[in-house]
């Protein structure tokens, strides 16, 4: 898929490159960029943008492998970090993201296309009052797979939405809502979330939306706590998951029903 966002950094066919200790402020759309990349590392870098900006992504992989992104600084206007189709082997690791829409991976499956993320591994990551935390995102009626992603290690705090799954995401709403249900959606498997803990204002703390095709499989949670303004735990919402567990088992349960 080609984008048209004006880029500040665009990194086009690397190998074996690194960026570090720069700082990019304000770019029109997205800052920094890989495409077609491999063996590259990001360290140590600061990226800022209002927070009422749209499409101000911080970093973006796409079609890239063996990707290193980590000790850095992030607050922008949406994804601090974004995971496009055909990225495989990227480690983010000890970011600090606030503002901003989290670390996502996606949106994938836009326009029934076919997509292709695995080995994805994310530790470390701070969150400090940004509409989302870690999230996954795919389109209605696209297929390919979204796999062996894992999530430790994270602090989070004021994070409007810490946890989601979102198999309708579409243009109309962020949260899916209007996205209409296909036979086909892209497969999410092997996900894994561990030692997270953190606050959120919202009662909903893990939001996992799965479409009815069985696409949602092997979801795995261990020492998640997640609390409320209120001091409460956070609830979790789960729909359409098989295949998972949940240590305490108030979300998925033992088998992700």
């Amino acid at each position: 898929m080609t984008f048209f966002f004006p880029k500040a950094i665009q990194f086009n066919d690397v190998k074996g490159s690194a960026l570090s200790g720069l700082k990019v402020t304000n770019s029109p759309q997205f800052h920094v960029t890989l495409t077609n990349c491999e063996s590259v590392q990001i360290v140590g870098i600061t990226i800022q943008a209002p927070e009422s900006t749209p499409n101000t992504d911080g970093i973006d992989t796409f079609q890239s492998t063996n990707i290193v992104i980590k000790d850095s600084t992030i607050g922008t206007g949406d994804d601090c970090v974004g995971i496009g189709d055909g990225s495989s082997n990227i480690n983010i690791n000890d970011i600090t993201c606030s503002p901003g829409h989290g670390i996502s991976i996606g949106s994938l499956g836009r326009g029934n296309t076919k997509a292709d993320v695995h080995s994805i591994h994310v530790d470390g990551a701070k969150l400090t009052s940004t509409r989302n935390g870690l999230r996954i995102k795919t389109w209605p009626g696209g297929s390919g797979v979204a796999s062996y992603i894992t999530y430790e290690n994270g602090q989070m705090e004021d994070v409007s939405n810490p946890k989601i799954i979102n198999q309708f995401y579409c243009e109309t709403v962020d949260t899916g809502s209007g996205c209409k249900s296909q036979s086909s959606a892209v497969k999410i498997s092997n996900v894994e979330y561990s030692n997270i803990r953190g606050t959120t204002p919202t009662e909903d703390g893990i939001t996992l939306s799965c479409s009815q095709s069985g696409s949602c499989m092997g979801i795995k949670m261990e020492n998640i706590v997640l609390v409320t303004g209120s001091g409460a735990q956070a609830s979790c919402n789960a729909q359409n998951v098989q295949g998972g567990n949940s240590i305490p088992s108030r979300c998925l349960g033992n088998n992700g029903q």
